[in-house]
């Protein structure tokens, strides 16, 4: 029992973590100039492709 209330104290004494500010941003993105088909459907398998591109600022979408 000492112990839980020992370990009780410690965490109400720990700051709690605050999120950092959420931020979006758009960006024009032309599919066909900035992004590589890795795969797409066959035929008769549907309309689907999955892409790579650029994406912003480094991070790839």
């Amino acid at each position: 029992m000492r112990a839980l209330l020992i370990l009780l104290g410690l965490v109400a004494l720990c700051p709690a973590a605050h999120a950092g500010d959420i931020s979006s941003a758009y960006t024009d993105l032309d599919w066909k100039k900035d992004c590589v088909t890795y795969a797409q459907a066959e035929e008769g398998d549907g309309d689907w492709a999955s892409l790579a591109c650029a994406g912003y600022r480094g991070y790839p979408v």
